[in-house]
């Protein structure tokens, strides 16, 4: 608020008889102010957390700024009153001084007359006192949270999801609607699942954040509740959705929608969670012909999941693409789960059995799922057998300091390619991963020609 001050024509400051200090500075730019005014921002943080503040689509920490100059805060209703044109005044007094020319000084006296003219004036009253403000930080939203939220009741952990749940939407964006459906996999209710709005109060992250991170999880929408699909549960059906495929000899490039939904369904599985499995190992393109055959076996199994009789037409018409990678990964973890450690040469020979045919798995496929070690020659000259030993990404810590601890404490020393899919993660926004490394990392080499390898500081 400006107070329209002039230089020569000083006026009183007093102090309010009951000046406030918890008043709270916040630094914004013009387009969160806009926003701020408009719809407003929202602060977030359970006790013990640390607090941030999320606009429509970021999010930041909100970071507390001393300063050593006083600060002094003026009533608003004071405002007509204190910026009153200086003209006017003048007109009324003549005893107001001039301003005093720059450079010039105009002695004792012509300083108690610009006090005299001040007082007859009504003082700038300071209400507030601060000697702090905040400042606002883009940071990476609070996603693990969400994580957590979404694993409280995952669908598939019961072994049976009770009767009468509706329309299930897969958050990428597929939708099959309307009415119960008998299923051989669920979990619990959905009455105790969480909507997105309550969601997004308890998850320290932005409403455009939380849809992408909705999204990315693949997260299952039950009558507007939302909740994760069990791994092995959601494992199980895909290798029926692979079994199926092959003997009814579909290409794992354009699999059917409807008609696999409508196969699984004839066996007890909910249509609804075929798709979204579909949508999940998955791409969905492009419209899928049927025979009056198929078209009728697949409008029967969608009435039994239908009140209206039908089903959306949308993704149940679609064909899938099997995303290589995804189905890989699905058996590559199944192997490091039933043993975590294994030879490398032995675990690629097994990988490769399990794998669809046509399907070739990669090593690359396991970057932040596996780490490899060991090999080369020993103390006596023995050739040691490189290994690989399941390490995932989704077991270590959230925050940057505990991450890089349960880093070195795995391995002593990490190249930067067996290092970054750990590490890329932990960037917030416009942070780099070479900025996070020399913080908490420190690299070395033994021979010019060697790579750098990073361990603890």
């Amino acid at each position: 608020m400006a107070l329209h001050l002039a230089p020569g024509q000083p006026r009183t400051l007093a102090y309010s008889s009951s000046i406030r200090k918890d008043v709270k500075l916040l630094e914004v730019d013009e387009e969160l102010l806009g926003e701020l005014l408009q719809t407003g921002l929202c602060l977030k943080g359970a006790p013990g957390e640390e607090a941030v503040l999320c606009s429509s689509s970021k999010t930041f920490a909100v970071k507390t700024v001393e300063t050593s100059n006083l600060v002094l805060l003026v009533h608003e209703e004071q405002q007509a009153a204190v910026e009153a044109p200086l003209e006017a005044l003048c007109s009324h007094d003549t005893n107001l001084p001039v301003a005093t020319p720059p450079g010039m000084l105009r002695g004792l006296a012509t300083q108690l007359q610009k006090n005299s003219a001040a007082s007859q004036q009504a003082p700038v009253c300071a209400s507030a006192l601060v000697s702090s403000h905040l400042e606002l930080v883009p940071a990476a939203p609070r996603l693990h949270q969400l994580d957590t939220l979404l694993k409280q009741h995952q669908y598939g952990v019961d072994g049976g999801e009770e009767q009468g749940e509706e329309g299930v939407e897969a958050a990428g964006g597929m939708l099959v609607d309307d009415a119960p459906c008998t299923s051989s996999g669920g979990g619990t209710g959905s009455s105790s699942r969480l909507t997105e709005e309550q969601l997004l109060q308890r998850v320290q992250c932005s409403a455009a954040e939380l849809r992408a991170g909705l999204e990315t999880r693949r997260a299952l929408c039950i009558d507007g509740r939302y909740c994760s699909v069990d791994a092995s549960y959601q494992g199980m059906l895909l290798e029926l959705v692979l079994l199926t495929a092959v003997e009814r000899g579909w290409s794992l490039d354009a699999v059917p929608g409807g008609r696999m939904a409508a196969a699984l369904a004839a066996h007890g599985y909910d249509p609804r969670l075929t798709l979204h499995c579909l949508a999940t190992f998955g791409c969905p393109h492009g419209g899928c012909g049927s025979t009056a055959a198929d078209g009728g076996e697949e409008a029967a199994a969608m009435d039994t999941c239908s009140g209206d009789g039908g089903a959306d037409g949308g993704s149940s018409q679609l064909c899938y693409a099997l995303d290589e990678s995804l189905v890989c990964l699905h058996f590559a973890r199944g192997l490091l789960l039933a043993q975590p450690d294994w030879e490398l040469a032995s675990f690629e020979r097994e990988w490769g059995r399990r794998v669809p045919e046509g399907m070739l798995p990669s090593l690359e496929m396991l970057r932040g799922e596996a780490r490899q070690y060991g090999g080369g020659a020993g103390a006596a000259g023995l050739q040691h057998p490189r290994r690989i030993k399941s390490f995932p990404l989704a077991s270590l810590p959230q925050d940057a300091p505990a991450r890089f601890a349960a880093l070195f404490a795995e391995q002593q020393r990490w190249e930067w390619e067996d290092l970054s899919p750990y590490v890329q993660t932990l960037r917030g926004p416009g942070q780099t991963a070479e900025a996070l490394l020399l913080k908490y990392a420190r690299g070395s080499q033994q021979r010019p020609t060697d790579p750098v390898t990073y361990s603890a500081r």
